[in-house]
């Protein structure tokens, strides 16, 4: 059990950032330099999109030009000594207009995530994204 509380704490501590907007360099302190991230097709990225942590970093920047403010709420979590399973519901609010909608809206998603984590790092990220309709 107290691997998954580990586990938790980490993941807790990368939504958090993601949610704050932090930098690049603050952004790396949870994230092995071997990192690698998976993101199955959905409506946004829809041939699914394979980053390493210079990409990682690079996309979660241009995220920030898009993305006004998100949020995630953990719906259910479990996990193994080296993974954590994360169900959430993902709210961003929009920066610029996509599909049908305009800056300011909404755009909603559920997310499930598995993390792997490496030296208390996290080092394998799968993503399945499914947005609310938006197009």
């Amino acid at each position: 059990m107290v691997a998954f509380e580990q586990n938790l704490k980490i993941a807790k501590r990368y939504l958090s950032m993601l949610e704050r907007g932090v930098d690049s360099a603050e952004l790396r302190e949870v994230l092995h330099t071997n990192v690698l991230q998976q993101e199955f097709p959905n409506t946004l990225a829809v041939n699914g999109a394979t980053r390493d942590l210079a990409q990682m970093l690079e996309g979660h920047e241009r995220g920030q030009q898009v993305i006004a403010q998100q949020s995630f709420e953990i719906t259910n979590a479990f996990g193994s000594k080296n993974q954590l399973v994360l169900e959430m519901c993902w709210r961003g609010t929009l920066a610029i207009p996509i599909g049908k909608l305009n800056e300011g809206d909404v755009m909603v998603a559920y997310i499930a995530t598995i993390l792997k984590f490496e030296e208390n790092l996290i080092i394998t990220q799968r993503n399945y994204d499914c947005f609310e309709p938006f197009k």
